[in-house]
């Protein structure tokens, strides 16, 4: 089964939708989504958001930086936690310059990507702005009716955004969790052996059909610029009919977490207004 990232983004964008629409009715305000992004292959992700901004009743304002420049942004991120009318802020990543130092600055109530949470671990819940692409995943699993009690769930990504919230939600869920990365040796020994298989290493081709467990399910994180064309980490080609279910690049993650990214808007909006 080749999962249609892109049919359970519109499900989730349409209860997004009726509640920006009930939320509008009983205050008279809008969500406001303000997005930071670079020159470059973001422009086509910014794009994509502000479409979907229009679509859902939220305001969707960006600024692209021509320059990346670390005053000026730090600069625009204040004046943004300032005001009152914006309910969140994305900084889109990677960003070409040291990152942590510019994403602490995001306001927590604002922070739409959920940086904040993956710092600390405060994961899931009615008011928390979760990190968007681990949640992203989660909705993608739970699209597909999975029981996540007992299975064993590999993730190739130790990073604070991606791999470790991930694998804190997979152990809530009671899931038996094994984190692989670049310095992991045998890569294979490990991804056969998952029921699921999540992988965000940036890597084109690295999971081979060898490496995954049939009947399994694998969620293609990655996206890598190939000539001109995005490409995940896993042989799209020979595995999908190995495996039970497997995300495509793209189509797959990305519209999910663009959903994630606008639901915590609202989320934000909810919370900044105490409804």
């Amino acid at each position: 089964m080749i999962i249609d990232g892109k049919e359970i983004s519109n499900e989730i964008n349409e209860q997004t939708k009726r509640q920006v629409e009930e939320l509008m009715e009983r205050t008279g305000k809008q969500p406001y989504l303000f997005v930071i992004s670079f020159k470059g292959d973001a422009e086509i992700y910014v794009r994509n958001i502000a479409k979907h901004c229009d679509e859902l009743g939220i305001i969707g304002k960006a600024k692209i930086f021509q320059e990346p420049n670390e005053e000026q942004i730090i600069s625009l991120i204040e004046e943004l936690n300032a005001d009152e009318k914006i309910n969140g802020i994305l900084v889109h990543r990677p960003i070409p310059i040291p990152e942590d130092n510019i994403l602490s600055f995001i306001a927590k109530e604002k922070d739409v990507y959920g940086i904040h949470s993956s710092y600390s671990y405060d994961l899931i819940g009615s008011e928390v702005l979760s990190p968007v692409v681990p949640i992203a995943v989660l909705n993608i699993l739970e699209n597909l009716n999975t029981d996540l009690e007992g299975k064993h769930v590999v993730i190739v990504n130790r990073s604070k955004f991606i791999g470790r919230p991930l694998a804190q939600m997979f152990l809530q869920k009671n899931a038996t969790v094994t984190i692989c990365h670049s310095k992991t040796q045998d890569l294979g020994k490990y991804t056969s052996q998952a029921d699921i298989l999540i992988t965000a290493a940036g890597n084109p081709g690295l999971i081979t059909a060898d490496m995954v467990k049939e009947n399994s399910i694998v969620i293609d994180v990655a996206m890598t610029m190939v000539d001109g064309h995005w490409k995940g980490d896993v042989d799209f080609e020979n595995v999908k009919d190995k495996v039970y279910a497997i995300t495509p690049v793209p189509g797959g993650v990305g519209p999910v977490t663009v959903s994630a990214i606008l639901r915590n808007t609202l989320k934000a909006f909810k919370n900044q207004l105490n409804l």
